[in-house]
């Protein structure tokens, strides 16, 4: 998709740009039943947030980041292991792996997988092995990974307390709150009388 932004801008300038649809989510066993493709990814390159060549952030259209994905475990679906795109509004970084509810796409320019909502990828910490998954339903797995995820974000929202109560313990300290000072605004103070001058 980076190369066709150019493109998507100059059209955008012209023309309106139709929104992409993007579905609410109806619940796991919905997206579940609906997926054709739910495999596990790494992400291998996706879009800087700030271009390198141009030292300004990057534009994307319509909320969507197109990244390079190897795939590395198949759930559900035809997908094969290996390298592919993907198309969302989950915009990875080099190196994560996540769980992804997919729909594959091909057209005269390109072929990949699309999974538009964000909730269509979820996130995995560093550590997770998929052997985990070997024997398991395909039930038993999303659950698995679900499990793994909600321990992660208690993890996350732990340590986000604890950096929340440093970060205002330190402004309190210099008498502020939000980063807002607790003290009255100075006011300026009078200039001091000018001396006469005596004959």
């Amino acid at each position: 998709m980076k190369k066709y932004i150019p493109i998507a801008l100059l059209f955008a300038s012209i023309f309106p740009v139709l929104a992409i649809f993007v579905s609410p989510f109806r619940g796991w066993d919905d997206l579940v039943e609906n997926s054709p493709e739910i495999f596990i990814a790494r992400c291998v390159s996706t879009v800087d947030f700030i271009s390198a060549t141009k030292n300004k952030p990057t534009i994307v259209i319509d909320d969507m980041v197109d990244s390079g994905v190897e795939v590395v475990s198949v759930l559900k679906g035809s997908a094969s292991p290996g390298l592919t795109s993907l198309a969302s509004q989950y915009w990875p970084y080099r190196g994560e792996y996540f769980l992804v509810f997919a729909n594959y796409k091909k057209d005269e320019f390109n072929a990949g997988y699309s999974a538009i909502e964000g909730y269509r990828v979820i996130p995995l910490d560093h550590n997770f092995m998929t052997n985990q998954l070997t024997g398991k339903t395909l039930n038993e797995q999303i659950d698995l990974i679900l499990a793994r995820r909600l321990a992660d974000l208690n993890g996350e929202i732990a340590r986000d307390d604890e950096e929340r109560a440093r970060i205002e313990a330190g402004l309190k300290m210099h008498g502020q709150t939000n980063g807002v000072s607790n003290s009255p605004p100075k006011t300026a103070e009078p200039p001091p009388p000018k001396a006469r001058a005596s004959f």
